[in-house]
Parts: C-alpha cells; structure tokens; sequence
C-alpha cells in the first residue's frame, strides 16, 4: 500500500479520503477542522508541506493572510468557503498504528492512483 494511503487511513475514514481526493482533482481546496488531538495539523503537513496539496487547517497562518480572517479555534470554520470543502476529523481512528514516512513522490503517486 502506497505510504501516502496508509497515512490518511490512520485519520480518516475512506469516504473522506475519496471525497478529499475528489476535490483535490477539481482544483478545491480542503479546510480540516475537528476537536484537538484529531491530527487536522498531522494531515495538514503531510498534505500541505509534503504533498503540495492546497489544504487549510485552523490557525494556519498563510489560511489567516489570504482569507483575512482568523480561525483560531479548532473547530471554527470559514464563514463562506467558496471553493473549498470543508471535511471534520473526529478521531474515530485517530492514530492507528505507527506513522510510516512520506515521501513528495508517495503524495504524487497517491494522487495519480486516486484519479481512477
């Protein structure tokens, strides 16, 4: 299994992987939001500063400067987030299992395989 895969599983559930994909693939950007210990900053750095994927998470200070607002809490989201889809980590599976490392070209291939 692709490392990438195996990463957003631990803290996701598939339907919101396919649905984050999905949106990944319009040109969407991707807000997580949820209670604190979920791994919304988990998923926004694999995603974000590994991946190169246009996700957001609360507190986030490029999110801050080009949305002029600030979302400090963990569960506030934007008040109008046109282009965006906003996903809730819950911590149903919150860390399962050991982290495994991530490479640009693991996100990469995930994102290729996730076209199908």
């Amino acid at each position: 299994m692709n490392p990438m895969q195996k990463e957003l599983e631990r803290f996701m559930e598939p339907e919101q992987i396919s649905y984050m994909a999905w949106a990944l693939h319009q040109g969407k950007g991707v807000y997580f939001y949820g209670a604190e210990g979920t791994g919304k900053s988990y998923l926004f750095h694999l995603l974000h500063d590994i991946g190169g994927f246009n996700v957001h998470e609360p507190g986030e200070e490029d999110f801050k400067l080009h949305r002029l607002a600030l979302f400090d809490s963990p569960l506030e989201v934007p008040p109008r987030p046109t282009g965006m889809v906003l996903i809730e980590l819950y911590g149903g599976k919150e860390k399962d299992g050991e982290a495994v490392p991530v490479t640009k070209e693991d996100a990469d291939a995930w994102f290729r395989a996730s076209e199908r």
